[in-house]
């Protein structure tokens, strides 16, 4: 792969960062660089974990922390294998788990992975829902690196969409907010996730 300026190759890594199945550059043609439309990258989409992502909170009781664990590991494991329909349950149950404790985090990451698992479903509608959900929150926490991290995660899944719908234009642009966000908060890894 030739060497693109940093912004220009982090618009790609997240063009690219589709629904774990392979993406044509042709399909972004004309709009990124047409000199990589025979190039094909493959970059696996699992939706992000609390766990991952998020301190617990020291309020919250430690067996319902424990339950959301739980919940969060058996809802990956069956998003990864192709069990959606499931996984939305596990991840509803998640959600009024964190509506109840009033975890906000909790939330926004789990509105975001039911959109993943929505996207796969091609269930569009719930999938704008439950990201417009997520940043419905975002928008009323404070602006610090981990919030902002999560908002360009979303983000990035809302440009998922924007491309899985045939709107090239719209996840390019969200795609460059995404990029910004990343680069005030010098996290390199959350655009480079592909190739």
């Amino acid at each position: 792969m030739k060497q693109l300026p940093l912004v220009t190759a982090c618009i790609l890594s997240l063009a690219y960062n589709f629904g774990g199945q392979k993406v044509k550059a042709t399909q972004v043609d004309g709009i990124i660089d047409e000199n990589l439309a025979a190039e094909e990258l493959l970059v696996l989409r699992q939706p992000v974990t609390v766990s991952d992502s998020l301190t617990t909170n020291d309020a919250e009781p430690q067996h319902e922390v424990a339950d959301s664990k739980a919940l969060e590991k058996q809802a990956q494991q069956l998003y990864e294998q192709g069990e959606f329909a499931q996984a939305t349950s596990l991840l509803k149950q998640l959600l009024e788990t964190y509506q109840t404790q009033n975890n906000l985090l909790g939330q926004v990451i789990t509105y975001r992975n039911l959109a993943l698992v929505t996207q796969q479903l091609g269930q569009w509608q719930q999938t704008e829902q439950f990201l417009s959900s997520a940043l419905n929150i975002l928008e009323g926490l404070d602006s610090t690196s981990e919030n902002r991290k999560l908002l360009a995660q979303t983000l990035d899944v809302q440009g998922q969409t924007y491309l899985a719908r045939g709107q090239a234009e719209k996840a390019l642009e969200t795609w460059k907010q995404t990029t910004k966000i990343y680069q005030g908060i010098d996290d390199i890894s959350g655009f480079t996730r592909g190739q």
